[in-house]
């Protein structure tokens, strides 16, 4: 029965944390002694660096809406893939503005109980976010790999 309770309380925590900037509802939902495994740079640990890291995002992404795609719970863990769009319109991370849309997958774990996410960890697809982010002309650089050849002489 948690399972159903717990892709609830995450979906309430991206619908209306994420993607309508009501931080308030993180302070009912998210646990005081929470741990981000995935800080954002200069993100403080704990509780306060969710709300600094939502600041930094809607900052520079007002617009900002996080499309779950897929979501999957066992246990006390969850699992979101979804699409992160918004509009670049602030400095991020250095980052100035590029006025562009951009849209950059990303998988978020959750780890729940009692009611309150617990932890976070994120991943996003980097090649993916900088060609977004940074609106480049030119292909990012590729990684060739050498791949050993076998003969089928015995």
């Amino acid at each position: 029965m948690y399972l159903g309770q717990n892709k609830t309380l995450v979906r309430r925590f991206i619908d209306e944390v994420w993607n309508t900037g009501n931080i308030s509802v993180a302070n009912q939902i998210v646990s005081i002694g929470y741990i981000e495994h995935s800080p954002l740079p200069g993100q403080v640990p704990g509780f306060e660096g969710i709300k600094q890291a939502f600041r930094m995002l809607w900052n520079a992404f007002p617009d900002l809406h996080f499309k779950v795609e897929d979501m999957f719970a066992e246990d006390h863990k969850l699992v979101v893939r979804g699409i992160f769009q918004g509009t670049h319109q602030g400095t991020i991370m250095g980052i100035p503005p590029s006025g562009e849309l951009v849209r950059i997958p990303e998988i978020h774990i959750f780890r729940l109980a009692s009611g309150k996410i617990l932890e976070h960890w994120g991943e996003f697809v980097c090649p993916a976010a900088l060609q977004e982010v940074y609106n480049l002309q030119h292909s990012l650089p590729t990684i060739s790999v050498a791949v050993p050849q076998f003969s089928s002489a015995g």
